[in-house]
C-alpha cells in the first residue's frame, strides 16, 4: 500500500484537457466570428437605406486631406486655420505651404462653410 504523502504532485496538463481547451477557444472564437458577421450585416443594410449627399462625400474627402496633411492650426469662434502642405490646384494636391482656412459665415437664416486658401476662395460648401 503507498502513502499518499508519498505520491508525486501532477504538473501540467494532460492530453485531454489540452484539446478541451483548444475545442473551447475555437467554439467561442466562432461564436465571435457570428456575431462580427451579423453586425457587418447590419452595418452594409444601415448604409444602403441612407445614402451619403455627394456634398457631404466632398467635404469629407477634402477635410480629410487637409487634416492629414496639415502640421499646426488656429482657431476663432467662426474659423478654423490650418498650416502646411494641404495646398490644392483645382482639385489636385500641389503639396506647397499653405495656409487653408474653414470660416462659417451666415447669409440671413443660412450657414455656409468657406473653405479659403490663402486669399482665394476655393470652395463653397453648405
Amino acid at each position: 500500500m503507498t502513502d499518499p504523502r508519498c505520491t508525486p504532485e501532477k504538473r501540467g496538463l494532460t492530453a485531454v484537457e489540452v484539446v478541451a481547451a483548444t475545442l473551447l477557444a475555437s467554439l467561442l472564437m466562432v461564436a465571435m466570428l457570428g456575431v462580427l458577421r451579423g453586425l457587418k450585416a447590419q452595418e452594409a443594410a444601415l448604409e444602403v437605406r441612407r445614402p451619403i449627399p455627394s456634398w457631404q462625400r466632398t467635404l469629407d474627402g477634402v477635410l480629410e486631406h487637409d487634416l492629414a496633411n496639415s502640421r499646426t492650426f488656429s482657431l476663432t469662434p467662426t474659423s478654423l486655420t490650418l498650416n502646411g502642405f494641404a495646398g490644392r490646384d483645382s482639385g489636385v494636391a500641389t503639396w506647397q505651404p499653405a495656409a487653408i482656412t474653414y470660416q462659417v459665415l451666415t447669409d440671413g437664416e443660412r450657414n455656409w462653410l468657406v473653405r479659403q486658401v490663402g486669399a482665394h476662395h476655393e470652395l463653397v460648401l453648405a
